[in-house]
């Protein structure tokens, strides 16, 4: 039987941690990725920044809400801690996760932006 030094052990409880953090921020940074694009897609061609967005369907804020809130559970209540190996996130990992899913909001919005210019290049 091969004897594990502290050193191993330590390492590998890092490795678990670290691998527990990636898959919280992926998760988490997945699913405000489809918050964004939802947003965004409320419109095939018109801008996103509009209130339109909020108040043309009554269903899209309670949809958001309730789905940042499950995302909420998910990473702070205690019984889906253990039930997930996971742990909560701080301050700076939800910047960075809101900082790299609204970029689904920009990338779109060119593309958005592009179409209308090709449309009216072509109705002209």
């Amino acid at each position: 039987m091969a004897v594990e030094s502290p050193h191993y052990r330590r390492s590998v409880l890092i490795t678990q941690g670290l691998e527990s953090l990636s898959w919280r921020l992926w998760v988490n940074t997945l699913v405000m990725f489809e918050v964004f694009y939802l947003l965004n897609s409320r419109f095939l061609i018109e801008p996103a920044w509009h209130p339109r967005v909020l108040i043309g369907n009554p269903y899209v804020p309670p949809a958001i809400v309730l789905v940042i809130g499950f995302q909420l559970l998910y990473t702070y209540a205690p019984f889906m801690q253990v039930a997930f190996h996971s742990a909560a996130l701080d301050a700076a990992a939800w910047l960075r996760i809101l900082l790299i899913a609204s970029t689904v909001f920009v990338v779109v919005e060119i593309e958005k932006g592009l179409a209308r210019r090709l449309n009216r290049g072509h109705l002209s």
